[in-house]
């Protein structure tokens, strides 16, 4: 999975998420958005990047 489409089934991932609009500039874009949709992530997955995100972002989430 490549890291738009696991972006995606992360948000995906998320109960409170009712729908997402995901941008397509290519049919194949489109192919790999749908697949990602159709696969939801693991839950360990999912646990994964929320304690990464809660241990290096979740005081600063834009560094920039």
């Amino acid at each position: 999975m490549l890291l738009p489409q696991a972006a995606l089934a992360f948000v995906l991932a998320h109960r409170e998420i009712a729908t997402v609009i995901p941008g397509a500039r290519s049919r194949a874009q489109l192919q790999a958005n749908l697949a990602a949709a159709s696969q939801p992530m693991q839950a360990d997955l999912v646990a994964a990047i929320r304690a990464l995100w809660q241990a290096e972002l979740a005081d600063d989430p834009l560094p920039w």
